[in-house]
Order: structure tokens, then C-alpha cells, then sequence
């Protein structure tokens, strides 16, 4: 995205940026955009990994966009996490975070969080090796994959309403509090994102939470990071790179950062998306919740509702982490031509 282009207010992740249009000059917040834009972890298609555990994928060109958006939203949220746990005692090296998450999601069998493990993650929910993700899909993988040795929690709203008991029961409460991933998928309409809804989805990317949004449009998925006006920011993953195998201490880390976010208009965009949270603490959780509530006060059209207890909505169910298997992903207009 070329800062040029750009004037007046930008929020990407949770940072307002004033442009002003010039991109002559290293400073101010037209090259601090640009800048923080690379900096955000960019997964693309890869070609020549190691096959995807039976199958002869060796490529996820043409059906890996919605995973790879997952993989981003993932880092940038593992990014965030280690800055902040160390940034009390020292200053963070973001290089050195940046190589130790992304050696995470390296193309192999055997990384945490690779390619290999989110499609064969995906067969639990009838999604052969292959097929086309959906938001809800992506965001239900994320929380397995992330089940054990992950510093995170992650929970999955379901039906566009969030349990606060339901989050203390995952991440219990003051100084026992783990971190917190918080997906949301949600539908904001039929077709297209309805008029009602903009200006929120405009206002959640500059909650200090934010971790973007996973969506797209029909056909194709990307990383929604910021809005500019009625206009969303993202990250393409579609771009065919060669796999660079296990990322060590040598790997150049080049092709992991975007040389150039792109725009849309919300309008555009697919309804069907999942928005991400990150609270560290139970400080942030508590003040999402608190704006979340203040913008259902408002004129505008809240994405989703806040509860205390959970809603038991499906018999047998442990809460909204226990029913994905009982939901339809709303895949149908993920489908590939």
C-alpha cells in the first residue's frame, strides 16, 4: 500500500496513524505506517514443502489463503505476546521474536502451526486436505491446534455472543489470568456487508485489542489488519513463493513480510469474517468488553452481544468451545470457482 495515496486517518491493529500524503520524508506517520506494515508476519501460498501427511499436496496454491490468513493472525498475536512478556524486564528484540514465531509455522510436518498441521487439523471438521476453509472453520482450527503448548488460550464466540464467564472459566481471573485469543466469527449480512454494521467494524480495528480480522471476499481470503475511511487494509496471501523449509537462525525471513498491504471497500468485503482479540491481561479483557457494551448503547449496530453466563443452545455441549461440530461454517460462499 503505498503511503502516498493516503490521507487522514488510518488504524491498523489498534494504532491510529495521521497521514498526510507525503512519502518524501522518514518520518512521521505516513513511513511509520509503511514501516509497521512489514513488520506484520506475511504467509503466502508456498510451493515444494514436504507432502501434507498422505496426500500429494506439496503446494497449497489455489486453496491455502483462508489457513494462511489464519497463520497470520496467529503470529501477529504470538508476536504481541512475547513483546509484551518481556517488555518488563527488558527492551524486546523484534527481530528475534519475529524468527522464533515464525520458525513456528515453518513448512514441515513437524512445526506447531505449519501448513501440514492446520489442513490435516481440518479433517475433524470434514475438510479434506485441499478444500476451502470458511472464517468459522479457520477460527474452530486455531483453538485445537493451540490446545497444548501454546502460551495462549483462545476461545471461539459462537452465534456472535461472548460469555465472560465463559472466558474466566478458560483463563482464570487477576493474577492467575492467561492470555487470551479471542475469536469472533460473525456474518454481517447476505451478499455483502450491511450499511449498518460499517461504521463498528471500522471502530473495532482501533481497539488497542485488535488483532485484525480473517475474511475476504467471495473466492478469496485475506488478512484484514486496519481500515482507512470505508476502506479495510489487508495482507494478500496470494502469491506463489517457494517454501523455505525449516526456518533457523539463517533463514532469510525476507519473503515473511509484505512489500505492499492493499485496499478495499468494506462493502466489498465477504460478510462472513471472524474478527481477533489478544488480551494479556484481564485488565484488557475487561476493558474490550467495556467498549464492546458502550457501542450497544450507541446508534450504531454492535457486531455481537456480551452475556455473563453462557447460552446453552445445543444439548451436550461443553459451553462455545464444545459445539463446532454442531454449527454450519456458512462456507458456501467460500467456495473455489
Amino acid at each position: 500500500m503505498a503511503s502516498s495515496s493516503l490521507e487522514g486517518h488510518a488504524w491498523v491493529l489498534g494504532r491510529k496513524y495521521t497521514l498526510t500524503g507525503d512519502a518524501g520524508s522518514d518520518a512521521g506517520d505516513d513511513a511509520k505506517l509503511h514501516r509497521d506494515l512489514k513488520t506484520i508476519p506475511w504467509f503466502t501460498y508456498r510451493r515444494g514443502f514436504p507432502s501434507i501427511g498422505d496426500s500429494t499436496y506439496v503446494s497449497d496454491a489455489g486453496w491455502g489463503c483462508m489457513l494462511r490468513c489464519g497463520q497470520m493472525v496467529l503470529a501477529s498475536t504470538l508476536c504481541r505476546f512475547e513483546s509484551a512478556r518481556i517488555a518488563h524486564t527488558s527492551s524486546p528484540d523484534e527481530a528475534f521474536i519475529e524468527r522464533q514465531v515464525l520458525r513456528q509455522f515453518a513448512d514441515t510436518p513437524v512445526a506447531k502451526y505449519s501448513i501440514h498441521r492446520i489442513a490435516l487439523e481440518g479433517k475433524i471438521m470434514d475438510k479434506d486436505v485441499g478444500a476451502w476453509f470458511g472464517p468459522n472453520c479457520m477460527a474452530q482450527v486455531i483453538r485445537s491446534l493451540t490446545q497444548q503448548d501454546c502460551p495462549l488460550k483462545v476461545h471461539v464466540v459462537m452465534d456472535s455472543c461472548l460469555s465472560t464467564d465463559e472466558v474466566e472459566g478458560l483463563c482464570g481471573t487477576g493474577s492467575s489470568w492467561s492470555p487470551l485469543l479471542l475469536l469472533v466469527p460473525l456474518r454481517l449480512g447476505m451478499s455483502r456487508v450491511n450499511a449498518e454494521y460499517t461504521n463498528e467494524l471500522k471502530r473495532v480495528f482501533g481497539y488497542p485489542e485488535s488483532v485484525g480480522a480473517i475474511g475476504g471476499r467471495p473466492n478469496a481470503a485475506f488478512y484484514f489488519v486496519g481500515t482507512h475511511g470505508d476502506e479495510l487494509i489487508y495482507l494478500d496471501p496470494h502469491h506463489l513463493q517457494p517454501s523455505t523449509g525449516d526456518i533457523d537462525d539463517y533463514t532469510n525471513l525476507a519473503s515473511y513480510s509484505s512489500p505492499d498491504a492493499q485496499r478495499m471497500a468494506i462493502s466489498s468485503a465477504d460478510p462472513s469474517l471472524s474478527l481477533a482479540f489478544f488480551c494479556h491481561t484481564q485488565e484488557d479483557f475487561t476493558r474490550l468488553v467495556a467498549r464492546v457494551q458502550q457501542v450497544g448503547s450507541d446508534a450504531d449496530q454492535a457486531l455481537f452481544s456480551i452475556v455473563k453466563e453462557p447460552l446453552q443452545l445445543f444439548d451436550g455441549g461443553a459451553g462455545g468451545q464444545g459445539q463446532a461440530e454442531a454449527l454450519d461454517d456458512d462456507d458456501d460462499s467460500w467456495e473455489l470457482m
